[in-house]
């Protein structure tokens, strides 16, 4: 059973009758269901229609925005047995609710009655058992939307008997009448600061039965729940997860009680952990509370701060311990979790002069007016039901309230000196928090009335003018010296395009001429191996063909970006492997993809990567190669691991050449190139890292290629 009392987050909802699709019976019009009175013989009922289906609507007095509605039906009838034999309750967000609008029902949840068992959900359908004579019917429901405007009743007929004396009724009454004495309704609104408002809870043993785990966040302080007594023993607690870490002001639990003498939960312990539901995370904080040992009151609440406990006041996860001896503890009514607001001012304005929120504030003793707005960062979507106040201590110190904007105007602001801005702001629940920092405000005298300022300001001057003198000449100084490196630079990347040329085109038109030479000598031969030498020359010559494309590419000022390398990579690396049989894996994360890159830093990259994954094919034996692309905050990481047989540390001949080639191209731009086993111990994985060019490097680049 539920007793009704209106809690401090449960809002009763006031309603309109607006019509019913039956006559109501003389003395009983729809008007009664809400007119406040419950009296015994009072409230609404039909003179007909009530072996019909019925419908009766009402409107609310503005537009509901909730997260929970409830409902209780009072049936005070003349007879003991007077309520709905099968109803539903339906919401709509029309401008102008009527019967037969758009409408959308509720799923009840958690049905009560004062008799035991004596009505039941099905659906969205609430119907009276038989043999039970309710007179009060209570449920809640989860708003599906917001904007509710208006509630329809939907009565069915039912309740006929085996003998076929009494035909299905809208009423239980034995004529099949009903008499709706009174109808309330209560809704918990969304701006509300308490972050486990609606959130699920899990119990570490099975629940009392018709006491679900979600009363403990559901809004409303008369609906309790504790563990089954059944389930033995008295070590139990309740979890509540809020999703992320969250530094907290204040936790509140209400209700400590239950409807017997002595068994209000008396002693309990909460302990905050850092990590979700599963995982045994890391207690953050914790307090152990024994107050009242006798049964506590009805409606009290408990507010636990920091101070209360030991640790930091922060948590991912809740639990509420049982520290009593009681096999049904512990038994509570609701937890509240309340986050650290950190009120801050968010803007000041200084006359017309409009400046940043800062935590310190400067300004002239002649100023003639101060504003600021105070705000809560993160949880400004709070404002709207949130109430803030100040004090500036030493000028000031009683406080002041705000209203939800959180503006403060100053007129004339406080006089010369040094003072302290004190900001908080209030709860849902009506707690002020605590979380907020003091902020310095210093009224200063006009700086033409302090010799010290002028004094200072007159060897500022003189140092600003020697300062813009040092700097003219220094700029002249860079100028200078940036056209020479470019010049350097460009010399540079004459010598190195003239040496790429030789090395890979030298080398590959050598081969062809070679192949010539053979195919001239052996030309009246003929037979397969003919074919097989014209077909190595063919190859040879698309080698050649696709090395002088990627020198072009690397040259190229189109291709001058992080995420052009990284489609490169993607490009090459594959087709490269495969045509020797081993699968290619890429790993490329790339978080700015247009940062451009030098043409040396790019350049030397790939030829580095082609080195290694010359490596791979020729010496390695390996299946399966990795190549991965990571960019870090200012470094580039390239890697291409193996599972072949691993680097000998002996090695020489062209692999040690190699080698060297890989590290000297890197060292031309500060990178470095390091090689070692790869995962578990297994393979070669060859690791280059180069430095990525800040944004002011980027700009001051004196390279113009």
């Amino acid at each position: 059973m539920l007793f009704w009392a209106t809690g401090a987050l449960g809002i009763p909802v006031a309603l309109r009758p607006v019509e019913t699709t039956a006559p109501y019976q003389p003395g009983f019009p729809l008007t009664a269901a809400v007119d406040g009175v419950t009296e015994v013989g009072t409230g609404w009922s039909v003179a007909e229609g009530r072996f019909e289906q019925q419908f009766a609507v009402f409107a609310t007095a503005a537009p509901l925005d909730v997260v929970l509605l409830r409902f209780q039906f009072l049936f005070r009838g003349a007879a003991s047995n007077a309520a709905f034999s099968e109803f539903e309750v339906d919401v709509t967000s029309d401008d102008q609710p009527t019967a037969h609008g758009r409408w959308m029902p509720l799923i009840p949840e958690d049905v009560t009655t004062d008799t035991e068992g004596g009505a039941k959900a099905f659906g969205a359908v609430v119907r009276a058992l038989p043999g039970q004579t309710p007179t009060e019917i209570t449920f809640r429901a989860r708003a599906p939307f917001d904007g509710i405007t208006g509630f329809r009743l939907r009565l069915f007929p039912s309740g006929a008997d085996h003998a076929g004396q009494r035909p299905p009724a809208l009423g239980t009454a034995p004529d099949g009448s009903f008499l709706l004495t009174e109808l309330r309704v209560e809704a918990v609104p969304h701006r509300s600061s308490n972050l486990a408002l609606g959130r699920q809870v899990y119990c570490s043993r099975a629940v009392a039965n018709g006491l679900p785990s979600r009363h403990l966040t559901d809004g409303f302080y008369d609906t309790y729940t504790h563990p089954d007594p059944a389930g033995g023993g008295s070590a139990a607690f309740f979890e509540l997860d809020l999703g992320r870490m969250i530094v907290l002001d204040h936790i509140t639990v209400r209700g400590r009680q239950s409807e017997g003498p002595n068994t209000g939960l008396a002693s309990y312990r909460i302990e905050l952990l850092t990590e979700s539901g599963g995982y045994a995370g890391q207690t953050q904080w914790e307090g152990v509370f024994a107050r009242d040992p006798a049964s506590p009151q009805r409606n009290r609440m408990d507010v636990i701060r920091s101070r209360d406990g030991r640790g930091t006041f922060a948590a991912r996860r809740i639990r509420l311990h049982n520290e009593s001896r009681q096999a049904d503890q512990p038994q509570v009514a609701e937890l509240e979790v309340y986050p650290a607001l950190f009120p801050r001012v968010a803007i000041w304005v200084v006359d017309d002069e409009t400046r940043p929120g800062s935590r310190e504030l400067s300004l002239s003793s002649s100023a003639r007016r101060l504003e600021f707005r105070i705000e809560c960062g993160e949880f400004a979507r709070l404002a709207d039901g949130m109430v803030y106040r100040w004090r500036i201590v030493g000028w000031q110190d009683a406080w002041q309230e705000t209203g939800p904007d959180g503006r403060v105007v100053l007129s004339p602001p406080p006089p010369r000196g040094i003072f302290q801005l004190e900001c908080q702001a209030r709860h849902s629940d009506g707690v002020w928090d605590q979380s907020g920092q003091p902020i310095s405000l210093r009224i200063l005298q006009p700086w033409w009335r302090d010799w010290r300022m002028l004094g200072g300001g007159a060897l500022g001057v003189l140092f600003a003018g020697a300062a813009v003198w040092w700097r003219l000449k220094a700029a002249v100084m860079r100028r200078r010296l940036a056209a020479a490196e470019r010049h350097l630079d460009l010399q540079r990347e004459r010598l190195r395009i003239a040496r790429d040329m030789h090395d890979e085109m030298g080398a590959r038109l050598t081969y062809l001429a070679l192949l010539a030479d053979r195919l001239r000598q052996n030309d009246g031969n003929g037979g397969p191996e003919h074919a097989a030498q014209l077909a190595e020359l063919a190859e040879s010559a698309r080698d050649s063909v696709g090395a002088l494309d990627a020198i072009v590419w690397a040259v190229s000022p189109k291709h001058d970006s992080l995420g052009d390398l990284a489609d490169y990579l993607s490009d090459y690396a594959p087709t490269y492997l495969r045509a020797a049989g081993i699968e290619c894996r890429l790993d490329l994360r790339v978080e700015s993809p247009a940062l451009p890159l030098g043409l040396r830093l790019r350049h030397a990259l790939i030829m580095a990567v082609k080195e290694a994954l010359q490596n791979v094919v020729r010496h390695s034996g390996a299946t399966t190669a990795e190549v991965g692309l990571r960019q870090q905050a200012h470094q580039l990481e390239v890697t291409i691991c193996d599972d072949g047989r691993g680097l000998n540390p002996d090695v020489a001949g062209a692999t040690h050449s190699g080698l060297d080639n890989m590290r000297q191209r890197l060292a031309e731009v500060n990178g470095t190139c390091h090689f070692g086993p790869g995962p578990g111990g297994r393979g070669t994985c060859v690791r280059f890292a180069v430095p990525l060019p800040s944004p002011a490097e980027i700009a001051s680049s004196p390279n113009p290629l």
